[in-house]
């Protein structure tokens, strides 16, 4: 009960990204260990409740959700069914902002990588088309003229997966 408790706080606290990070990164490789299968699906369900709450109305837990989910996706397969719908709207909803910033883009290209993986053949031709056109916005649209690094090795990303 505990350990669920300390998973719900971590999913929605926003206030210490790098502490939160890690300790998501300590405790969701034992999840499953230490939560029954009941109170582990009831976890992971409510990560989905959490991304529903969340889309749109704050950017940071957008950003923290999808960064623990693409960071640990073994753990969020079992909930992938309900997991990715969220995902095609949320990179939609990046990838129509104006200018948008490195951390989103490379977050973006985890996204559409994690969606590659877990839709494999079962992906429909709008929700590919969808992740195409958002992949090349970030790669060519939105960049600047004079790439920094990041902006390189994320359209470098994006261009590998365009191939594969």
């Amino acid at each position: 009960k505990v350990i669920q408790q300390v998973y719900h706080s971590l999913l929605r606290d926003t206030s210490e990204r790098n502490t939160v990070r890690a300790a998501m990164d300590l405790l969701l490789p034992v999840l499953k260990k230490r939560l029954g299968d009941e109170e582990l699906e009831d976890a992971l369900k409510y990560t989905t409740k959490v991304i529903r709450e969340s889309f749109g109305n704050s950017i940071p837990q957008m950003v923290h959700l999808w960064e623990t989910i693409t960071r640990h996706p073994l753990v969020y397969v079992c909930q992938k069914a309900a997991i990715m719908p969220h995902i095609l709207q949320s990179l939609s909803f990046f990838g129509q902002q104006p200018k948008v910033p490195s951390e989103i883009s490379k977050l973006s290209v985890a996204l559409a990588k994690l969606i590659i993986e877990w839709g494999g053949t079962s992906l429909d031709q709008n929700d590919i088309d969808t992740v195409l056109s958002i992949l090349f916005r970030i790669a060519f649209v939105n960049a600047d003229g004079n790439p920094d690094r990041l902006q390189q090795q994320i359209r470098a990303q994006i261009l590998s997966l365009l191939k594969d």
